[in-house]
């Protein structure tokens, strides 16, 4: 009978102290008073319900037009879960770093420019438009950079269901310049270790560096992350870096190198943050690889020579290494690539001498 059962009551029962049915106007008893009740609950719970739905309804359509703070198919929100995506992949730090740094720079330029920030919304001539901007403003390198990071974040997308299909799916990456690989001569470098002569801690320590950077061709990243347990001075003679990917290798050292290291931590035996696992330490713990960064600039400043940057003694490193007639697959195991393209642009380097 529904919401109505109360009407197939029989109403005249006699009379009662209670009167006046206030939808009836007829007298009535504790039950039909009860009826009354429920019926008036009930027809509140519906009229709940249908404010719900109608919340529901209108809360679908202002995500689908707006698509801000957190809603559903809101880039910088499904960014945050890109991100776990990365993670569960077990991906570098380094590398999901670097995928959150353009889908960031992303997002920054569609809000700039009045962009909605819902996912589907993002066309083809909206990721041109920042690719060229970057152009403009960094390096070809940096902008095909910025393309590759993309078109991960659009394709996972696509994968997800957020988008029906990828924006990027007929686009084609910027043509990057192709520059000569930055070298630093051999008497830069003899200059550059000497200003680092001494017995204190950071000239030990900035002497080990640099002949490590040298000797092995190391990146920044690997270097920087170096632990205690990751050196072997006797046996191997080598260090154990994890290159990106995650894959492990062993860089062998020069026994310039392994005494330059044996120096360093016998004085890092006396520093106060020795308990520490990092290999590098500064004056109030680990040594990052920005506070590498900033040591070099500043040797190099005392060496009075052009600023060195890290990743340019990895590429005199390896340059150095295939003008002395290293072997090219030698090349690709030490200095940790899986493909040619990078030793090719080395090799090339090297042919010019």
């Amino acid at each position: 009978m529904g919401l109505w059962w109360w009407a197939h009551l029989d109403l005249n029962q006699g009379p009662h102290p209670y009167q006046g049915c206030a939808l009836t106007g007829l007298s009535y008893g504790p039950r039909i008073l009860w009826c009354e009740l429920y019926f008036l609950l009930s027809l509140r719970r519906l009229l709940c319900r249908i404010t719900l739905v109608l919340r529901i309804i209108f809360e679908g359509r202002r995500v689908t037009e707006h698509g801000h703070d957190g809603i559903v198919n809101d880039l910088p929100t499904l960014a945050t879960s890109w991100r776990r995506h990365l993670i569960a992949r077990n991906l570098s730090p380094h590398t999901i770093s670097g995928y959150q740094r353009t889908a960031r720079f992303f997002i920054k330029y569609l809000e700039d420019n009045d962009i909605p920030l819902t996912a589907s919304g993002i066309d083809r001539e909206h990721i041109e438009a920042f690719i060229t901007e970057v152009l403009q403003t960094r390096s070809s390198a940096t902008a095909a950079t910025r393309y590759r990071d993309l078109k991960q974040l659009f394709r996972w997308l696509e994968d997800e269901g957020e988008i029906p299909e990828s924006p990027m799916l007929r686009m084609r990456p910027p043509k990057t310049d192709e520059k000569p690989v930055p070298i630093v001569t051999v008497e830069d470098l003899i200059v550059l270790v000497d200003v680092c002569k001494g017995r204190g801690f950071e000239e030990r320590r900035d002497r080990a560096l640099i002949l490590l950077f040298i000797d092995t061709g190391l990146r920044l990243s690997e270097v920087a992350n170096l632990t205690i347990d990751d050196v072997d001075l006797d046996h191997w003679q080598a260090v154990r870096v994890v290159a990106k990917g995650r894959r492990e290798r062993a860089a062998p050292m020069s026994p310039k190198v392994v005494e330059s290291l044996d120096r360093y931590l016998r004085i890092r035996a006396s520093h106060s943050k020795a308990a520490l696992d990092w290999l590098w330490l500064g004056g109030k713990g680990r040594l990052t690889g920005s506070g590498i960064a900033q040591m070099l600039r500043r040797r190099s400043a005392e060496a009075g020579i052009d600023a060195v940057h890290p990743h340019q003694l990895r590429h005199t490193s390896v340059h150095y290494f295939l003008t002395a007639g290293g072997n090219e697959g030698d090349a690709m195991r030490l200095f940790g690539w899986k493909s040619r393209q990078m030793l090719d642009r080395y090799a090339a380097s090297a042919a010019d001498e």
